[in-house]
């Protein structure tokens, strides 16, 4: 006999999270999400670094190649050489064509165009606003036939100079372009 109002079948609880499950559900999320942001960034770092790194060097390698590939500027004017500058201020590197001082060229001189952004310069790079010159301001030439190598301020105790770059925050490793009094560019590791 069933008594009415009462049932014997278990009760079916409601279906859900409870709000303790959703908290901990949140949190857990959140610390991953925020892993994930921290690593994505530096990431990010390290890419843009190595990538500027690879740019710089490829400019000085080109401007080198100028220099070995031609004693003539395309006009018909006399090109005594290739060289970069290096421009902490503007976070920028350009190749210039060094066309000596009346018509001479100066034997291991630099002979840069006082203005760059003008005819003396060819090509330039502007570092990613990621990435600063850790280094000062530089000037390196390449003179003809050899080349050889010229540089200002003078090559360190080893014979050549090393250009730094970092991030602009001051965090990761910075990155290094060496070039060496032989024309040799390469990256520091």
């Amino acid at each position: 006999m069933a008594i009415s109002g009462f049932s014997t079948s278990p009760k079916k609880s409601a279906q859900g999270f409870t709000l303790v499950e959703m908290v901990v559900t949140i949190g857990i999320t959140s610390l991953l999400l925020m892993s994930i942001s921290i690593s994505g960034s530096s990431i990010k770092r390290e890419f843009t670094l190595s990538k500027s790194q690879e740019e710089l060097r490829s400019l000085i390698t080109y401007a080198r190649f100028l220099s070995v590939a031609t004693l003539a500027d395309p006009e018909g004017g006399l090109v005594c050489g290739y060289g970069v500058h290096i421009v902490p201020g503007e976070n920028r590197a350009y190749i210039f064509r060094d066309q000596g001082e009346g018509g001479v060229c100066l034997e291991n001189a630099i002979g840069l165009p006082s203005d760059l952004s003008s005819e003396g310069s060819l090509y330039s790079m502007t570092l990613d606003p990621l990435v600063v010159f850790e280094s000062g301001e530089q000037k390196i030439s390449f003179i003809p036939p050899d080349p050889a190598v010229a540089f200002d301020p003078g090559a360190d105790e080893e014979g050549g100079k090393t250009i730094v770059i970092r991030a602009r925050d001051g965090s990761g490793t910075p990155r290094q372009v060496r070039v060496l009094s032989s024309g040799m560019v390469s990256i520091v590791r």
